[in-house]
């Protein structure tokens, strides 16, 4: 959350469009045509086995979107992505023409610390925009 208290704040201040964007990682390693794969990630989400995690995104977006409210973040944009997260990230901030993301880190273990730390060091290698990392 605190990745979303710092972009929120540097919004509020400069009036700018915050956009909050969670990736489902889809790390099934099969590959389809572009119109089959937007339907299977659809019909992964719509599958029973897949409810509480598309209900725990739905909650976590949700208290994201009112703490950035309660920070005066006037352009709010919400959106879930399924894919592989760093190369989601990337192309999210090249579609919208993002000025800067702003990333967290999490050091709750080791395997997640890395994880998430080579999450966000392939960010840093394939957009062209400014990042911001929290802890």
């Amino acid at each position: 959350m605190r990745a979303v208290e710092a972009a929120s704040r540097l919004g509020a201040a400069f009036g700018a469009e915050v956009f909050l964007l969670h990736v489902i990682d889809d790390s099934a390693g099969y590959s389809l045509p572009p119109g089959l794969e937007q339907l299977a990630q659809m019909e992964s989400v719509m599958r029973g086995e897949d409810r509480y995690l598309v209900s725990f995104t739905q909650q976590m977006m949700a208290r994201a979107a009112s703490r950035a409210r309660m920070l005066h973040v006037r352009l709010l944009h919400e959106e879930v992505r399924v894919g592989r997260p760093s190369d989601s990230i990337a192309a999210f901030a090249k579609e919208r023409d993002i000025d800067l993301i702003v990333m967290g880190r999490h050091g709750a273990d080791c395997v997640s610390s890395r994880l998430l730390g080579d999450i966000v060091q392939r960010v840093m290698q394939l957009v062209d925009c400014a990042c911001l990392t929290v802890r």
